[in-house]
């Protein structure tokens, strides 16, 4: 259980941590935001459609077939059909994205994970429903195999919408990590704090810190 990648936004393309590719490549017109934040003192800002960052994905090094993805998601104005602030993309039948979409004129966030060609995704519910100007954690989790459920998505500690189908896992593994606007509406996207992880809980492994004792003899 490690972590594979970890940017914070803090006005610099380099990721924290990167189990891979570390450099981001900016697209289009986006920029380090120091009043419009979720935390430290910057975030992503991605002005319209294409406004992005790259960091290359090679043999599923910054993600992989079982993983969780954790990303704070802002966006501002109306958002006539969807936005994808996060989206790996490897080609059109081996992607996974995090997105917001206009359904019936309410938005829903939500996740697509595409392996092989087969597209599986949560249904949309009222625990998935948001707002302009709001800061969300959006919390997508996935893997595949036989072990239920296969995909899980969350905003922040809100209830979990699941899907039980078994995933196929990527039969493509080198593409691209897209962090900004990737989708084809134009409201201004933050997003803050994005971190990968290559197993389902999102959790960090590694060795602890000793505990240390004192002893006090009178």
């Amino acid at each position: 259980m490690t972590k594979l990648f970890d940017w914070q936004m803090e006005n610099t393309l380099t990721a924290d941590y990167s189990a891979g590719d570390s450099s981001g490549t900016g697209s289009g017109t986006y920029e380090f935001d120091g009043t419009t934040k979720h935390d430290g003192s910057y975030s992503l800002k991605a002005l319209v459609v294409d406004d992005m960052v790259l960091y290359d994905v090679v043999s599923l090094d910054i993600v992989k077939n079982t993983g969780c993805i954790k990303a704070w998601v802002r966006f501002n104005g109306a958002i006539a059909a969807n936005i994808n602030p996060v989206y790996v993309t490897f080609d059109g039948s081996n992607e996974l994205y995090l997105n917001v979409t206009n359904i019936a004129s309410t938005l829903y966030a939500g996740m697509t994970y595409i392996g092989g060609g087969a597209s599986v995704y949560p249904d949309v519910d009222a625990n998935t429903i948001v707002v302009a100007d709001t800061w969300y954690e959006f919390i997508a989790r996935w893997r595949t195999g036989t072990t239920n459920p296969s995909l899980s998505f969350q905003l922040g500690t809100g209830t979990a919408i699941t899907v039980d189908t078994d995933l196929t896992a990527w039969t493509t593994t080198t593409g691209l990590l897209r962090i900004g606007n990737y989708g084809v509406s134009s409201p201004t996207v933050w997003v803050d704090n994005l971190r990968i992880y290559d197993d389902w809980d999102g959790t960090e492994g590694g060795p602890q810190p000793p505990v240390l004792l004192r002893y006090e003899v009178f």
